[in-house]
């Protein structure tokens, strides 16, 4: 098998150095993610980005966030590798993962119930960003449950992987549904 002498060597290591791996490449991934905004800063820059200042800062921040979750997705299953033996560690996050996720179905949710521009309420507020990383959070949730060594906190993280999906595909129809339907007529 050609991974076992990269499990040996994983297994091996320190204590100090299993942590000093995963700090590092975390420590990369923002490197990176920040290394990717300057670049499409660089790329986008003009009259059009200075008349909208603030919607290419929101931008470049969705850039930063979905890139350095990309980026981190190596740092965060080897730390999750490491972790797998510590079950307090497992039943801790596939109940916060639960929680999480239920906490995305009620953002969609009170988006869906209230009215355009009328509530300016701190959950509507929240509702957005929330529904925005929903797609990080579900791939963290899948990750996670590959890594995790019970079934019962498998089940758990994959249904909440699932539960973010659909608050995704809420997004989806409920966001750009009508921009493509709009722009086709």
């Amino acid at each position: 098998m050609i991974h076992a002498p990269i499990i040996a060597r994983l297994n091996s290591l320190s204590r100090l150095a299993k942590t000093g791996t995963v700090i590092g490449g975390y420590v990369a991934a923002f490197a990176l993610a920040l290394i990717a905004v300057t670049v499409h800063v660089i790329l986008t820059s003009g009259p059009d980005r200075d008349a909208s200042s603030g919607m290419h800062a929101f931008g470049d921040a969705l850039l930063f966030i979905f890139a350095f979750g990309v980026i981190a997705t190596a740092p965060t299953a080897l730390a999750l590798y490491f972790l797998r033996t510590n079950r307090a560690f497992w039943s801790l996050i596939s109940i916060a993962a639960l929680a999480v996720s239920v906490t995305g179905l009620a953002s969609a949710a009170s988006i869906a119930t209230s009215q355009a521009n009328t509530s300016t309420s701190i959950w509507l507020i929240l509702a957005v960003p929330q529904i925005l990383i929903a797609p990080l959070l579900a791939a963290l949730f899948i990750l996670c449950s590959l890594f995790a060594p019970g079934r019962r906190d498998r089940i758990c993280l994959g249904g909440a992987a699932g539960v973010e999906c659909v608050t995704c595909v809420f997004a989806i129809v409920h966001w750009f549904f009508p921009l493509l339907f709009s722009a086709s007529i």
